[in-house]
């Protein structure tokens, strides 16, 4: 009976979705934004659109009308207008263990970016500094020793990190200025770094050594923000990549509880990330498309950043690539469970990374009231023809939850009774 009831939600869906879960030929040409469904988020989640195309802004439009919110996100240290003259990234690479180097156009090329790029929605700077992370190393370095005014290394080290957050507090602190009360945020630095192999196989102590540096500096970087944002784009097809959104979104929920608890938004991308040659840029597998839609709501995120590139497409008739729609519906599942995700709390058993390590699946519970629960599961281990359950005490009772092949099963769990979504 089970079974079928899965058949039934599966065939609910538009013939695309059906053909997509199912492995069935799509002719992706018909699809038009009117097959897409309106995603509508309860309470504190939310979705943003950050996807760049050259439809000069039909596709956001449609985007908008479906239940995402604007984003404005732009590189705050480039120049573009100069032929990148004044880059700030190319100072940097010439004294990147020296923060107190400062070039005298700094403000000015932050604060002609932000009016050039204007605001619309959320604003995300986009600042990626390639600094020296080991401040053993900067510390010997006798300008930049002479230049921090520290009499040892502990006043240094934390000179240091200073120093180097207020490279990031300046742009928001000019947004502000230029666009009193917007959401402010930063893409590049988080409380907790993307990392793949730093956390694959690792104890949670040996996550904090390797990712003290991103918590030091955050620490004066914090105030500033409104949100944390947790990059997440995907490198391999592998059930690995299922491990690796939980744990970098689990982590960053980890420290925003050591910080001023925001919201954390994750960032992701519906194509393999270019630094993967083998995939690069090709559509993400439907089975991550569906997971990455639901897990960082149950590993403490409040909302999704949907990011792309795709400069072929020139017009908004048709959504920007093909997997946007499975993505979509599956956000929509959300949608219809967000109020009590909303209001959940997040109970976690065993970390991502070590269910990671023990080859497990991720379960996570959302605790709403004694006895009610929102729970997601996955085994991405498991073959697509193969079935598991995983077993969820909710209140008084214990529930056996469905896994069928790599899917993310979503249900509510309340007083004995079990409703999948």
């Amino acid at each position: 009976m089970k079974y079928l009831m899965y058949i039934f939600y599966i065939f609910s869906y538009s013939p695309f979705i059906t053909n997509i879960i199912l492995n069935l030929p799509i002719n992706f040409q018909n699809i038009s934004w009117t097959d897409m469904p309106t995603i509508e988020m309860k309470g504190d989640l939310r979705v943003f659109w950050d996807v760049h195309d050259h439809s000069r802004g039909e596709n956001a439009k449609h985007a908008y009308a479906h239940g995402f919110s604007p984003v404005t996100e732009f590189n705050t240290f480039v120049d573009y207008p100069g032929n990148q003259k004044h880059n700030i990234y190319n100072f940097i690479g010439e004294y990147p263990s020296n923060p107190w180097k400062k070039p005298a156009f700094f403000k000015d090329i932050i604060r002609n970016n932000i009016i050039h790029a204007g605001n619309n929605g959320i604003d995300v700077q986009d600042i990626e500094i390639n600094f020296e992370r080991n401040v053993d190393k900067a510390w010997h370095n006798s300008i930049t020793r002479t230049d921090s005014h520290a009499k040892n290394f502990l006043d240094f080290e934390k000179a240091y990190f200073r120093a180097w957050a207020s490279w990031y507090a300046l742009p928001l602190i000019l947004v502000r200025q230029e666009y009193p009360g917007v959401r402010a945020g930063l893409f590049g630095i988080q409380p907790f770094d993307r990392d793949y192999w730093g956390v694959y196989n690792k104890s949670q102590k040996q996550i904090d050594k390797k990712h003290r540096y991103n918590y030091e500096i955050w620490k004066y970087i914090d105030k500033y923000v409104d949100f944390y944002i947790s990059d997440v784009y995907i490198f391999y097809d592998l059930p690995d990549s299922i491990y690796y959104i939980a744990t970098n979104v689990e982590q960053n929920y980890r420290r925003s509880k050591l910080l001023s608890n925001k919201p954390i938004y994750a960032y992701e991308w519906l194509r393999y990330h270019d630094s993967n040659p083998s995939l690069s840029n090709r559509e993400i597998a439907p089975y991550l498309a569906e997971a990455m839609a639901i897990i960082p709501f149950f590993e403490g995120a409040r909302g999704i950043v949907l990011w792309g590139y795709e400069p072929e497409v020139t017009g908004g008739d048709a959504p920007p690539n093909e997997r946007l729609i499975l993505f979509m519906r599956t956000l929509e599942r959300i949608g219809k469970l967000s109020n009590k995700i909303s209001s959940g709390q997040l109970q976690i058993a065993e970390p991502a990374h070590v269910l990671w390590r023990e080859r497990q699946p991720l379960v996570r519970k959302l605790l709403i009231s004694g006895g009610e629960c929102a729970v997601m599961a996955i085994d991405p281990w498991q073959q697509d023809t193969e079935n598991s359950t995983a077993r969820v005490k909710c209140g008084s009772h214990t529930y056996e939850i469905q896994m069928r092949g790599k899917h993310t099963t979503i249900s509510l769990l309340s007083n004995g009774s079990q409703i999948e979504y």
